[in-house]
Formats: C-alpha cells, sequence, structure tokens
C-alpha cells in the first residue's frame, strides 16, 4: 500500500433517526413480513488522519445490486470536492437507508498539496459491510463508525 494512504479511509457513519420497514419479499419464506430497521441516514466521510493535506477530491461513484437474477446498477456519478486538510474529515455524501440494499462503489482520485495524485478505490458491500469488526471510533469525527479501506488502483 501507499504510505499516503495508510492513514486515509472511508468512514460510514449512521444517523439517529431510525427507520421501520417490513420485509415483503425474501428468498427464505420465513423472513417475509418481518420487522427491519435501521439509520434512516448514513454519512459517508472521508477520512485524512495522515500528516498531509489533501488538495482535491476527485469521486465517480455507483453501484449495483441483483434482484430475479437480473444486475439493478444506479446511477454513476463523477465530482469534484476541495481541500482535506491532516488529521479532519470531509462528508462525500448522505446515503439513505435503501441505498445500503446497493454494493456501492468509489474510485477517488486524491490530489496532494504537493500536487501528488493517487487514485485509490472502496467498497460497501451492502448493509452487512457495516460490521461490529470494522467499527472504531474516529477522533476526528469525535464518533464511532464503519471504516472501509482505500485500495490503491
Amino acid at each position: 500500500m501507499n504510505d499516503r494512504l495508510e492513514k486515509i479511509f472511508a468512514a460510514v457513519v449512521p444517523g439517529q433517526a431510525e427507520v421501520v420497514g417490513r420485509v415483503v419479499r425474501s428468498s427464505n419464506a420465513a423472513d417475509v413480513g418481518k420487522t427491519i430497521s435501521g439509520a434512516k441516514i448514513y454519512r459517508l466521510y472521508l477520512v485524512n488522519e495522515g500528516e498531509l493535506d489533501i488538495a482535491s477530491i476527485g469521486l465517480y461513484s455507483g453501484g449495483f445490486a441483483s434482484e430475479d437474477d437480473e444486475v439493478v446498477e444506479l446511477e454513476k456519478s463523477n465530482e469534484l470536492y476541495g481541500a482535506v486538510h491532516s488529521n479532519s474529515v470531509f462528508l462525500l455524501r448522505e446515503l439513505p437507508f435503501g441505498m445500503l440494499d446497493f454494493v456501492l462503489w468509489y474510485y477517488v482520485k486524491l490530489t496532494f498539496a504537493d500536487d501528488t495524485q493517487l487514485i485509490a478505490k472502496f467498497e460497501i458491500p451492502k448493509a452487512y459491510g457495516l460490521r461490529k469488526q470494522n467499527r472504531r471510533f474516529i477522533t476526528a469525527l469525535a464518533e464511532d463508525a464503519y471504516v472501509f479501506e482505500l485500495k490503491p488502483f
């Protein structure tokens, strides 16, 4: 892994408000009718715990899921964001509850203050990617978050 990426990662933080739903279709008939709940909104951050400032972030993203043996794709987006200083966070976007029914993928182009550029990727593999083992306290957020490693691309 590139040393610059060692302390830069994506973090997902569940919001406080909850949404409650009922399973209407499932491959397991016993699940139909069950009540499920989760955060109404999740916040996706880029966390820079490194010593170097990031001058800009380019983000290319999309997602997919399968339903009845067909792949459903989200619209792809391409966005450019400003700086993320060392030991700080940047809110990339809010994710409504239903977005975590999709595998979400992201390609991130980081331009550092010294003009070095790196391209990395990460993905959130549906809601089941939000596991206890990848949750930790993030100092810059002052709260727990689910962490997703950026891998060089």
